[in-house]
């Protein structure tokens, strides 16, 4: 970080304090030298200031930080922003490949198994490479055959999905259909990025006659 004299007169002894009042932030090591500025100088601080930011921050969210300059007795003070640019992985869509060699119908029926390929998109401000994902349930109406897929490097805005990876589940044979299956999506990246995804899987197809329950009166 850098401080500039606008003054006419030198400052001598520029110590910095860096303070933030954001509770996304842990600072561990706000106090720096700067030495001498001279009048219209710009000198950078002898070492790095240093802060941590929690990894529940969401991207896009404006940090805001106050430096002290301290000088001959007096207090000069700056506000700095810097905005968090971190990746966002959201559902995106998902698809059921079914059949086997046969042709399928792109649902999972009742006592079936099939591939589950998902898409992600990234609406955070920055890419996230290496993503993998774990799926995970406590439905013990399904059986989960492949828990992990591969989505490789997303980048802001974009999407991937796990098609050369794909999960692998199996409905059981005792399902109606219409029963929704609720699995969660449990995504590292490097550099410690986490996430977890809801998503649901809906099972076999239903018409007027099928009962969807319960209702608004617990039938």
């Amino acid at each position: 970080m850098g401080l500039r004299n606008w003054g006419t007169q030198t400052a001598s002894s520029v110590t910095g304090y860096l303070t933030s009042d954001d509770p996304w932030v842990t600072i561990t090591d706000g106090e720096e030298q700067f030495g001498t500025i001279g009048p219209g100088s710009t000198v950078p601080s002898q070492e790095d200031f240093d802060f941590q930011v929690s990894t529940a921050c969401t991207s896009g969210h404006l940090l805001q930080f106050v430096l002290r300059a301290h000088t001959g007795g007096q207090d000069y003070y700056t506000v700095i922003e810097i905005p968090v640019r971190s990746p966002d992985l959201v559902y995106s869509d998902h698809a059921i490949i079914d059949g086997g060699s046969l042709v399928g119908n792109g649902i999972l029926d009742p006592g079936e198994s099939a591939d589950l390929v998902v898409t992600l998109r990234n609406d955070g401000l920055a890419g996230v490479t290496g993503v993998q994902a774990t799926l995970v349930s406590s439905d013990l109406w399904f059986t989960i055959d492949q828990a992990v897929g591969n989505f490789g490097n997303v980048g802001p805005g974009a999407t991937a999905s796990n098609s050369s990876s794909p999960f692998e589940i199996t409905a059981d044979a005792l399902l109606r259909d219409g029963y929704e299956g609720h699995f969660t999506l449990e995504i590292t990246g490097d550099g410690g990025y986490e996430a977890s995804v809801p998503l649901v899987i809906d099972v076999g197809t239903t018409g007027t006659n099928d009962p969807m329950g319960p209702d608004e009166y617990g039938y």
